[in-house]
């Protein structure tokens, strides 16, 4: 299982479509991203978000 959510999470794109997916359907604890419309999504549902920074 771990395998095929790393596969998908890799080819996802950062729209508010994937971030309604992310937090409805695979019921995150959490999310770390270098997106901040992600981060906002996921906050306004509850769900613990982290900004990863680029170097």
């Amino acid at each position: 299982m771990t395998d095929f959510l790393d596969s998908l999470t890799h080819g996802l794109k950062t729209d508010n479509f994937v971030a309604d997916f992310l937090c409805n359907d695979i019921r995150l604890a959490g999310i770390i991203s270098t997106r901040s419309n992600m981060l906002i999504k996921a906050k306004s549902r509850g769900i613990m978000a982290k900004k990863l920074f680029n170097d």
